[in-house]
């Protein structure tokens, strides 16, 4: 089973954000680091956009980085096994202890 998934990551200790990925064709996971401090104890509405190999992170609906992806990540999103987590996708590392106001998930063609 070929797992594909986009995770936006907040690291509160090292002041970033990580968008984990997984890249065509070798569904190879890979991570793009973003040096923000999110963890001020305040709402903030954040939005990653991918088109084809680039990023764009969004944070209180200000562009703050767009890049180009080394790997383009994976965008099949219609396999059957797809599964949508909202906060995070296991409990290995620190469980999620906020919660989401809104989370809106859209697929498109460029």
């Amino acid at each position: 089973m070929i797992v594909v998934y986009l995770e936006l990551q907040s690291s509160g200790r090292k002041d970033e954000i990580r968008l984990h990925y997984t890249s065509q064709p070798d569904s190879m996971v890979h991570v793009e680091t973003f040096p923000f401090r999110l963890a001020d104890n305040a709402w903030h509405k954040v939005a990653v956009s991918v088109s084809g190999a680039q990023v764009q992170l969004l944070v209180d609906c200000h562009p703050l980085y767009r890049r180009l992806l080394v790997r383009p990540p994976d965008t099949n999103f219609t396999e059957p096994q797809l599964t949508l987590w909202v906060g995070q996708r296991n409990n290995r590392h620190s469980l999620f202890k906020k919660f989401n106001h809104l989370a809106i998930a859209m697929a498109g063609f460029d």
